[in-house]
């Protein structure tokens, strides 16, 4: 009985996630890069950005409004990248105790990972309420449209807009049905 329960958790989905995760970058990180054929000038400069995998980023826009967020992406093949997001909240009025986020993007930039992207994500959060002890979780799957855009080889800023629809209800937040996904991202890829 004590076991079905685990497998029915919010914890256990979360965690099969990364570990799906962390298996799809493990294979990708041991695949062999070749450079883009291009006009001989750029083609050094497309090599070395290529050979850069991974990025990590800040949200500035949920600053603002006193959540930090975080985030790492992985970039594959096939010009496409996955990722996870982490944010906190430190104001509890909002109802929200932290939240974190799986994605996967596809791009339609010419340089790999740049770019117009589309993205697919699944998110988890914790609510923080007044009512009762317990916090209580909730979980959603969504899609968003954003661009990302280098300055040099390794400094990008990035947006993101979109939405999700919750697969759980919590009536204590504000995120009854939906869940917003939105970013004004300033990173770093090496």
């Amino acid at each position: 009985m004590k076991n079905i329960l685990i497998l029915k958790s919010q914890h256990y989905k979360l965690v099969s996630i990364l570990i799906f995760i962390f298996s799809i970058v493990n294979s990708a990180y041991n695949q062999d890069i070749r450079p883009n054929e291009t006009n001989g000038l750029n083609e050094e400069f497309i090599f070395k950005q290529n050979q850069l995998k991974n990025e990590v980023k800040i949200n500035l826009a949920y600053v603002t409004f006193g959540i930090i967020e975080a985030s790492y992406e992985r970039l594959l093949p096939k010009n496409s990248s996955i990722g996870v997001v982490f944010g906190k909240s430190l104001i509890r009025e909002y109802g929200l105790n932290f939240h974190s986020i799986v994605f996967y993007r596809l791009f339609f930039g010419e340089q790999s990972g740049s770019g117009f992207f589309i993205e697919a994500n699944g998110a988890y959060w914790r609510d923080n309420t007044y009512y009762s002890s317990e916090n209580f979780g909730s979980n959603g799957l969504g899609l968003a449209v954003g661009g990302k855009f280098f300055r040099g080889k390794s400094l990008h800023g990035e947006f993101v807009l979109g939405f999700g629809r919750s697969l759980t209800t919590s009536y204590y937040t504000d995120f009854e049905d939906f869940y917003p996904r939105f970013a004004i991202s300033l990173g770093h890829r090496f």
